[in-house]
């Protein structure tokens, strides 16, 4: 289970494993608005609010392209094995797919759906969240949380050491601050001054998205597809 949010429309997308589908949810309620069948298992989300395009990793291999209004399937772009989490910066045209199988991550040109570069890891991605603002991608491997200053230069650089890694991580690019869920609390890493608080969560949550005008935080814990909403700091 995986969420996004479109700040845009004000609705939040949930990828459901399960029951192979998306659920647009208004937040305000929390009750599902809409469902979005898609094909194959879907194990990430990401949205792009200006076209109103939704990105979904199958785990059997691809990342579909949906439209959002319509609902219809307008690509699916072949990836590496067993596909996870997507990340997508929408300004750069890029989208980011993290692969557990093949410990990388691939990045897309979102304009022609052609993979520009491959990331190779040290061990599997847990999760992958980008700052829209600078175009860095942040990725968690194992205990650790990793950042990528250029990830789509065509040499590999070595990344920077964050901090200790959560099972999903969200970035507010805005305000420079980088959330990582660990068990029934948010960690809180100011990515200007490398300080760290922290913010109660929910017991079990594993997945993370943020709305960063409201400085809300959406968890959800995927055993009981339920998500619930944090205000931030």
């Amino acid at each position: 289970m995986d969420l996004a949010f479109d700040p845009r429309h004000g609705r939040l997308y949930s990828a459901n494993y399960v029951s192979g589908d998306i659920s647009v949810i208004d937040p305000a309620s929390m009750s599902v608005i809409r469902t979005i069948d898609v094909p194959g298992k879907p194990t990430g989300v990401a949205i792009d609010p200006g076209n109103q395009r939704v990105f979904v990793s199958d785990y059997a291999g691809k990342v579909h392209v949906v439209d959002g209004k319509s609902g219809e399937v307008m690509a699916s772009i072949s990836v590496g094995g067993k596909p996870a989490e997507v990340a997508l910066d929408s300004t750069r045209h890029r989208l980011f797919v993290a692969s557990t199988a093949n410990e990388t991550v691939e990045v897309f040109d979102t304009k022609t759906n052609k993979r520009v570069r491959t990331l190779r890891l040290t061990s599997e991605p847990i999760a992958i969240a980008v700052d829209t603002d600078d175009g860095s991608l942040f990725v968690g491997v194992s205990f650790m949380t990793w950042r990528y200053q250029n990830p789509t230069s065509a040499n590999q650089e070595s990344p920077e050491y964050i901090s200790s890694n959560g099972s999903d991580l969200a970035v507010d690019s805005g305000r420079q601050r980088l959330y990582a869920v660990h068990n029934a609390l948010i960690v809180v890493r100011n990515l200007t001054t490398g300080a760290s608080t922290t913010v109660d969560g929910v017991d079990k949550a594993a997945t993370i998205c943020l709305d960063e005008a409201s400085r809300t935080a959406y968890l959800a814990d995927p055993d009981t597809n339920r998500i619930w909403s944090v205000p931030l700091p």
